[in-house]
């Protein structure tokens, strides 16, 4: 496991990388989750970190604020720590690579069995989705072969060279 300095650094050095090959939206919606934390039962905290919790209640409570008496059950948000969110970033890039995957393939599949030439897909140009440009690129029609080799390349650099 990488120290906290570390794992941020290339937690940076991963998420600049999936920016420059166009996969800037897995490095948003992770960190739309470490934002919001990790949920932990109350109970399951560390002592230390319940005696904290509770001292800020107290100290809430003392300044006036309405605040309820937690319980055992209760969900408190709990920030991920750096190696946890290099974890999520590198886990994240994976379930891409097996998602784009298996799409293409459905795609390649669906076209086959309707004895379609190609499929084209259009994008508009910008957030305005009734834009009258648009953007277009055909969809490979050949099934991804190399999604062992990328799954397996991007495990072996991502697992020995950034999380070990």
């Amino acid at each position: 496991m990488k120290d906290g300095q570390e794992a941020l650094v290339q937690y940076m050095e991963v998420a600049t990388a999936l920016r420059e090959v166009g996969a800037g939206w897995v490095v948003d919606e992770v960190e739309e989750v470490i934002a919001r934390g990790r949920a932990v039962a109350f109970r399951d905290l560390p002592h230390d970190e319940q005696a904290r919790y509770e001292e800020r209640l107290l100290a809430e409570t003392r300044k006036g604020l309405a605040v309820g008496k937690v319980r055992a059950a209760d969900e408190i948000g709990v920030a991920y720590g750096a190696d946890e969110r290099l974890t999520l970033l590198v886990e994240a890039a994976e379930r891409v690579i097996v998602s784009s995957a298996r799409s293409q393939a459905y795609v390649v599949e669906f076209v086959s069995r309707h004895g379609l030439q190609a499929v084209i897909l259009q994008e508009p140009v910008g957030v305005d989705t009734t834009a009258s440009s648009a953007a277009a690129h055909e969809v490979p029609m050949r099934f991804p072969e190399d999604v062992d080799h990328r799954l397996a390349t991007l495990a072996r650099i991502l697992r020995d060279q950034v999380l070990d």
